[in-house]
């Protein structure tokens, strides 16, 4: 059974939240429904989790 999962993150200020999206939605085990933005500047945070979620070819929503 998949567990489903939205990731929170403030992506892009340092490499661990970019390789926790990439484990995640890599995973066999978790269905990422969503993904949402924090801290500073969280439109440029939204694109590099967007640019990621592209190389995956999956529709799954970014939201800020």
């Amino acid at each position: 059974m998949l567990e489903k999962v939205i990731i929170d993150t403030d992506i892009g200020s340092d490499v661990d939240d970019a390789l926790a999206l990439l484990f995640a939605l890599k995973s066999p085990n978790l269905s990422v429904e969503g993904i949402t933005t924090v801290y500073g500047n969280v439109d440029t945070r939204a694109k590099i989790a967007k640019r990621i979620v592209d190389q995956t070819e999956r529709e799954i929503p970014v939201h800020i």
